[in-house]
């Protein structure tokens, strides 16, 4: 995807894939970061996408069976710069975000029976960009909240949180972007339990990318690029990462990793903006903005990135 500067739709016709999207949902609102979506959580959430609206307050909005929910406040205005995320743990949701004091701030479901919110707490560290989390497990019952953030001085940082509270942020050097995470479930029986990938865009809109198993690590060019953040997608299957960009023909590209990236290739399908998207039940359901700030969700099978 390195010359997606000039690629057009007429490129995606000639790798042959379809690119049709299942379902569309437009979810209308003012949403002024990039967008985080995750599946699961109280009250019956199947998934949910959140945003910094335009009073700088975490917003969200849950699809529930056949039914979304109307966009809804999590606190109060004025608390957060950039984009926040989230990330389902033991059917609740914890989202991680940058406050107007550059500091770190959770706010989580404290129960799976119900929408109602807890926080934000301040989790230590400081940023000047949008953090990433995932949940891992230390084993099948020990589940493990992650918070990366890029630093002041430019290093990545990893806190993480068990029952026995926080890690304390440890620094995995250093990055040239936002940080986008992904992977590590840390099951015995999966063969990349030890894996976690990690990507960022840089200044010149290039995709750098890492398996984050063994220090040092070494962040390699994935010969793409993007005109915004990527997003990484933990598959079921041949391929078990998927990293998701919009290119600069405005089409949805992606790029398939097992032991290695296994190269760009074209969706077919125009998309919006940066991307946020997780895997569930065989399709990629991904969030993006308009041009109006406005949030649509569309759901693609699999079989649209087949490979």
């Amino acid at each position: 995807m390195r010359a997606a500067r000039l690629l057009g739709a007429a490129v995606a016709v000639l790798v042959g894939l379809c690119g049709a999207g299942q379902a569309y949902d437009e979810l209308g609102g003012v949403i002024e970061s990039d967008l985080s979506i995750t599946s699961g959580g109280g009250g019956a959430t199947d998934y949910a996408v959140f945003g910094r609206g335009s009073d700088n307050g975490l917003w969200w909005r849950a699809k529930v069976g056949e039914n979304w929910t109307d966009w809804d406040r999590i606190g109060d205005p004025d608390i957060m710069k950039y984009a926040p995320a989230c990330a389902t743990m033991d059917r609740r949701i914890h989202c991680a975000f940058v406050g107007m004091d550059n500091s770190v701030y959770l706010v989580y479901q404290p129960m799976t029976d119900a929408v109602k919110w807890d926080g934000p707490f301040d989790i230590g560290g400081k940023s000047k960009f949008s953090p990433t989390v995932k949940v891992s497990y230390e084993s099948s019952d020990t589940p493990v909240f992650e918070v990366y953030v890029r630093g002041l001085d430019g290093q990545l940082f990893l806190n993480s949180a068990t029952q026995g509270g926080w890690s304390g942020w440890s620094p995995l050097g250093q990055i040239g972007g936002t940080p986008v995470c992904a992977g590590s479930t840390r099951d015995s029986t999966d063969p990349f339990d030890d894996e976690v990938l990690c990507a960022w865009r840089d200044g010149d809109d290039r995709l750098f990318a890492s398996v984050m198993a063994n220090q040092p690590y070494t962040w390699l060019d994935t010969q793409g690029m993007s005109t915004g953040k990527p997003t990484i997608t933990r598959q079921q299957g041949k391929w078990p990462y998927r990293m998701l960009v919009r290119g600069f023909d405005g089409i949805l590209w992606y790029n398939n990793y097992r032991l290695g990236w296994q190269g760009w290739r074209s969706s077919g399908t125009q998309t919006n903006g940066s991307l946020a998207c997780i895997e569930e039940a065989g399709d990629t359901i991904c969030a993006s903005r308009t041009a109006a700030k406005a949030v649509e969700v569309i759901v693609y099978s699999n079989s649209n990135f087949a490979q």
